[in-house]
């Protein structure tokens, strides 16, 4: 398996995921500018242009943290309760905790945010601001 990744991006869930069940693969950084690490353009990997992405063995592209991470919990037999309330609970726990609205990638920014809220847009650390966006 593939994950492709931004460095404290949303991936690292993922990437976590992958470490904790000791399960084969390798990481490939994506950039900014939608480029792997290798020179591929990212998006002849994943069209959606979002990370994390995780390629199977088979070539085929999951994508969307919750069923990557699902992927990996069935896979590996681990870290995903099999059944009852509990297996309900974790997936609703790592589900995605969104604003209503967000900019360019910036949490809690409607549109335009930087002129609605300049309190807001000034909080957001401008090396969040530069993360490729998260699926």
């Amino acid at each position: 398996m593939i994950l492709y990744y931004a460095p404290g991006g949303c991936s690292l869930a993922d990437h976590i995921a992958l470490i904790e069940t000791a399960l084969p693969y390798r990481l490939i950084r994506v950039d900014r500018g939608k480029r792997t690490e290798d020179g591929r353009d990212f998006l002849t990997i994943n069209p959606k242009g979002l990370l994390p992405a995780l390629e199977l063995d088979d070539g085929t592209v999951l994508t969307e943290n919750l069923a990557i991470l699902v992927y990996i919990a069935h896979r590996a037999g681990a870290l995903l309760p099999e059944n009852g309330l509990d297996r309900w609970r974790a997936l609703e726990a790592t589900s995605p905790q969104r604003p209503p609205s967000t900019e360019a990638g910036r949490p809690g920014l409607s549109r335009g945010g930087s002129r609605k809220r300049p309190r807001a847009h000034a909080a957001v650390p401008s090396a969040t601001r530069d993360r490729v966006p998260c699926g």
